[in-house]
């Protein structure tokens, strides 16, 4: 549940994206335009939205009442927001060692 099972066909999400049996995936981040690691899982609909990053061991999830513009306004600058904070703390951590 947790490959690919798209293959090399276009999605909607464009190119770098495929989709598991449950949720979309990053293949490609940077033809995704994804600050999100390859292997990283996204989804949601009517005003959800979740992202789970193994490489990090990180995930996230946001509930908004939004269902008729969705999440987005939302949930984007939201996970943006948690990203850079995972980066900064993973270079604090490099930095120490």
């Amino acid at each position: 549940m947790t490959q690919n099972a798209t293959g090399d066909l276009p999605t909607l999400r464009g190119p770098g994206r495929g989709f598991t049996l449950g949720l979309g995936i990053v293949i490609d981040p940077a033809a995704a335009k994804s600050r999100l690691p390859a292997g990283s899982y996204r989804g949601g609909i009517y005003g959800t939205h979740v992202w789970i990053d193994p490489e990090n061991r990180v995930a996230g999830l946001v509930m908004t009442q939004t269902a008729i513009i969705a999440s987005g306004p939302i949930s984007i600058p939201f996970g943006k927001r948690s990203i850079r904070l995972i980066e900064f703390d993973t270079q604090r951590a490099c930095a120490r060692l």
